[in-house]
């Protein structure tokens, strides 16, 4: 059974969400759900079981912590775009899934408040 390791950025917005998935898409529309900007996929890497998937997004994880790391959620782009290079064997299907628009979901965003400040995206 294969499995996905995964950056996903809201568009316009320098930070990714890094996670593991056995079904892209579903997981994109479900933060895509609470966010009020449009995601895409930064990197999307296909590994060949959800035990491997999970020991990259732990690598990942652990390595990118910086001052802006909120749980899963990452600001420094480039040093995340170098801890998915060093995650092989996998096959990059980041322009297979398009996540499509999706009605936001109301409430406390919890996803995207950590990098508001007074109303303007950090």
């Amino acid at each position: 059974m294969t499995s996905f390791v995964y950056a996903l950025q809201p568009v316009g917005m320098n930070i990714v969400k890094i996670g593991e998935t056995s079904s892209p898409l579903t997981r994109g529309q479900a933060i895509a759900a609470y966010s009020p900007m449009p995601m895409v996929f930064r990197h999307l890497l296909e590994v060949e079981s959800p035990r491997l998937a999970k020991i990259h997004e732990a690598h990942v994880l652990s390595w990118s912590v910086s001052g802006g790391a909120f749980g899963e959620w990452r600001d420094d782009l480039a040093l995340v775009d170098m801890l998915f290079e060093e995650i092989c064997p996998a096959v990059d299907r980041s322009g297979d899934f398009a996540i499509p628009a999706v009605r936001l979901k109301t409430g406390h965003n919890k996803l995207i408040a950590p990098f508001v400040r007074d109303g303007v995206i950090q």
